[in-house]
């Protein structure tokens, strides 16, 4: 862990190291034993994940808690010491994935919108009435601009969002 640099650039903070080292200490290491990196399959990892959401765990926890074990290897892939990582590409499924994607969030109502722009600065009341009447994320409402607006066939505006976090 203390070699793993993250995904990107700016590499990780030492507060996430910190929480993958207490991870990998209190769960990976008695879950996996001694077992060599190169003995670490997609099934094992799958396992692991399945022990740690049969504890309880919701799937997002679980995910926290392989994240350090996908550095691990994949610091070890990258210094040459595995010939291929095998959480490459790994897609954990865990029973209450959906649970999060099926509930329904209700927005503000309409007064509740008015009541809100009423006490905001004005200096934002322009972004947060795009936010709540569209529903884009706030990273997509500062992203936009004048050339996102079109016309449909009927002539009703419509907002283009080029950049958006999901492909859906």
């Amino acid at each position: 862990i203390d070699k793993y640099h993250g995904g990107s650039a700016k590499g990780i903070s030492e507060a996430t190291r910190e929480s993958y080292r207490d991870s990998l200490t209190r769960l990976a290491f008695p879950y996996f034993g001694p077992i060599r990196l190169d003995e670490i399959d997609a099934p094992f990892l799958r396992g692991y994940a399945e022990h740690l959401s049969k504890r309880g765990l919701a799937p997002d926890t679980v995910r926290r808690y392989v994240a350090p074990i996908k550095a691990m290897l994949s610091t070890a892939y990258n210094d040459g010491v595995l010939a291929r990582n095998p959480a490459v590409g790994l897609r954990i499924v865990l029973p209450g994935d959906n649970e999060k994607r099926r509930t329904k969030r209700d927005g503000l109502t309409v007064q509740q919108t008015r009541d809100l722009l009423a006490e905001i600065s004005a200096d934002y009341s322009d972004l947060v009435y795009l936010l709540a009447s569209t529903g884009v994320r706030v990273s997509e409402g500062l992203s936009v601009t004048w050339g996102d607006f079109q016309r449909d066939n009927e002539g009703r505006p419509v907002l283009q969002i080029r950049k958006s976090k999901s492909a859906s």
